[in-house]
């Protein structure tokens, strides 16, 4: 047991020294918005024009840990929520903790206070707002803040637009309590890690956040419950969708595109050569861990190999086949914790399996479209924006039941509805073999072809403007009390005694901080040497 705490406690990395750091660096940035809000008070008593007035153009600030270059989807949804937004005039600035320089702009600050990610190296996470952040949020006008979460510093920033009444629009992306349980295998330090999850995220989320918001309600409501009666302010669904200019054909002759397409997706996978027999590939994209599910496609594989029947089973020529006729092909985009053990099993069990690490976004239209079937196995999605991407090239997607998926495309609300036979039930290799069958026939495309899947960032970004004017309205008469002069000295008065008590807490946590470390140097390192 405690050789085990001790390999959890090194796979948080430097997340226990960002935990020492939090309070300090906290009252830090609470001495800044103080002095911010001091300023604005007094300038308010003196008939300083400084009170809210909505403009034409809306002004957003919004926090995240997930921008590109991390290839995350959450990162890639936000780049395209901002960049449309911005082009139709709206002044967005983004807090991140990284960027592409070559696309940064004066309203891009990729400098919040970071550590790497320890449930996932490639990403780093936030764990304080910094002084920037502080600065901003207290001293200019908003209309609205959006915090993406998961996030360490929902205190940092939930306080403060509720003390300047600014609206904020919280939206919840990855179902954190699952990956503590799933990667922290001691239990008691897992259960700390959700305590510290439910108190530093939700709790500031649940009482502040004028409206809290998930790709799907069926999440939402498990993560944020809307019946314990804490939740306040509205609940919506974040809208999602695809880059119509990259998933659509942009060339003058398509079946000329769509064979080139399907060469070069052969050739990945070693087929296509001269006399050889037809192939059904599937497509894999996702992180390779073990919540993705990725190892049930390839145990499917292998019962499927097992089978022995030629209908079933093979191909005349021996070749493992969903059908009888085309040799199926497995292919994997993406990399993880998980990519050696699934390679391993591939080799052992001579799969047709090609793994071809990760692809950029840019470059996936082309596979999902030259692919027989798009798959996925996981239930651990929030949103699961690689089905949608397949679907809108017109590949059928096979998946397995869950809260998600089921509200999303098996509902009766759902915008285009994925037929039973493509969706199975998880664990059973059986039922997903079916599906693969079911959705590499010929009239699966050919139904995608009449009946297409239509869903841009364009209209989302739209659809999240109006989500971000709704909440907007709903906090305005909170906004207007500010306007007054009994408000503005009610905030200067709180300015003052907050920032004097997030002096005493540094003041007060130096100190200690300072004996504490001369008694470790006294008793320990010196007598050491």
């Amino acid at each position: 047991m405690s050789s085990q705490l001790w390999q959890d406690l090194k796979g948080w990395g430097p997340m226990p020294a960002a935990l020492v750091l939090l309070i300090p660096r906290l009252a830090i940035g609470y001495v800044v918005v103080g002095a911010a809000m001091i300023a604005r008070g007094i300038a308010r008593l003196f008939g300083a024009a400084s009170s809210y007035e909505p403009k034409a153009n809306l002004r957003i600030l919004i926090v995240t840990d997930y921008m590109p270059p991390q290839t995350h989807g959450i990162a890639f949804r936000f780049r395209q929520y901002v960049d449309f937004m911005r082009r139709d005039g709206h002044e967005v600035h983004v807090f991140c903790t990284s960027s592409v320089r070559e696309v940064e702009t004066s309203f891009d600050h990729p400098n919040l206070p970071c550590i790497c990610n320890p449930y996932n190296m490639k990403n780093k996470m936030a764990y304080n707002a910094g002084v920037k952040l502080a600065w901003y949020l207290s001293a200019k006008q908003w209309d609205l803040v959006h915090i993406v979460c998961p996030s360490n510093i929902c205190w940092a920033i939930l306080p403060v637009t509720a003390w300047r009444r600014i609206p904020c629009y919280v939206s919840h992306h990855v179902d954190m309590e699952y990956y503590i349980y799933e990667y922290v295998k001691a239990r008691a330090l897992a259960n700390f890690g959700w305590c510290m999850y439910w108190l530093i995220t939700k709790l500031p989320c649940k009482l502040l956040a004028q409206c809290n918001a998930a790709p799907t309600l069926t999440f939402l409501d498990q993560h944020i419950c809307k019946e314990d009666g804490y939740l306040q302010g509205a609940r919506h669904r974040i809208p999602s969708g695809v880059a119509d200019e990259r998933f659509t054909l942009d060339s003058d002759d398509p079946d000329k595109q769509r064979a080139a397409e399907r060469a070069a997706l052969l050739e990945r996978c070693g087929l296509g050569r001269a006399g050889e027999e037809p192939a059904c590939v599937l497509l894999m994209v996702q992180r390779l861990a073990p919540e993705k599910g990725t190892m049930h496609a390839l145990e499917a594989l292998a019962a499927l190999q097992g089978g022995g029947a030629v209908a079933r089973g093979s191909t005349t020529s021996g070749k493992l086949s969903l059908d009888g006729t085309r040799q199926v092909h497995l292919l994997v985009c993406g990399d993880g914790p998980s990519m050696k053990s699934l390679q391993q099993y591939a080799e052992k069990h001579q799969l047709p399996v090609s793994f071809l690490g990760n692809v950029p976004n840019t470059q996936l239209p082309p596979l999902y479209r030259a692919a027989d079937v798009f798959v996925t196995c996981s239930t651990s999605e929030t949103y699961g924006l690689t089905v949608l991407e397949a679907l809108a090239c017109g590949t059928p997607a096979v998946l397995p039941h869950c809260g998600v998926f089921d509200e999303l495309w098996a509902s009766a609300t759902a915008t285009w509805r994925v037929p039973d036979a493509w969706i199975y039930d998880e664990g059973n290799a059986e039922g997903l073999l079916h599906a693969m069958r079911d959705a590499a026939s010929p009239a699966a495309k050919a139904r995608l072809q009449r009946e297409p899947v239509k869903a841009s960032w364009r209209d989302a970004t739209n659809e999240l403007v109006r989500q971000y004017k709704e909440t907007i309205h709903a906090n305005l008469p909170n906004r207007q009390v500010r306007a007054t002069i009994m408000g503005a000295l009610d905030s200067l008065l709180r300015a003052i005694l907050g920032t004097l008590c997030a002096y005493w807490v540094v003041r007060s946590y130096t100190k200690r901080s300072f004996k504490i470390g001369v008694y470790l140097l006294d008793n320990y390192v010196l007598e050491y040497l």
